[in-house]
């Protein structure tokens, strides 16, 4: 059951993300909530959610597959993989992205405390 409701959590928070609802992806961020990049940067709540809210931030396109829960009492870890193309700061995106995040049970449900990408890249031929 918790790991159906984990899986649940992801998706409305990718709904929210999607529709740029600052105030929904807010709740579903823990107030110590980290990103952390691919190119290993860290971003905090209030950052993840300035970048959304900014003009110069577009997905045009998006999709999570490969949800996979692990549940252990009130933490759950979700290995998936985000792929999106849009804009920022002026410059294209095209991601392909194996994502961690890390969600702990409330009272309330589930909340994200960080998630962590890494690109995808074809190794040699």
């Amino acid at each position: 059951a918790d790991s159906a409701a984990v899986v649940r959590a992801v998706a409305a928070y990718d709904a929210a993300w999607s529709a740029r609802d600052t105030a929904a992806v807010g709740r579903w961020l823990a107030p110590a909530y980290r990103y952390f990049t691919s190119q290993g940067g860290v971003s905090t709540r209030a950052q993840v959610l300035a970048m959304l809210a900014d003009p110069a931030y577009r997905v045009e396109w998006a999709e999570r597959s490969a949800v996979e829960p692990w549940v252990a009492g009130g933490t759950a870890v979700v290995s998936s993989r985000w792929r999106g193309r849009g804009t920022w700061s002026g410059g294209r995106f095209d991601d392909d992205q194996r994502c961690s995040l890390v969600l702990v049970k409330e009272r309330a449900g589930w909340r994200l405390v960080a998630e962590h990408c890494t690109q995808i890249v074809a190794g040699p031929a």
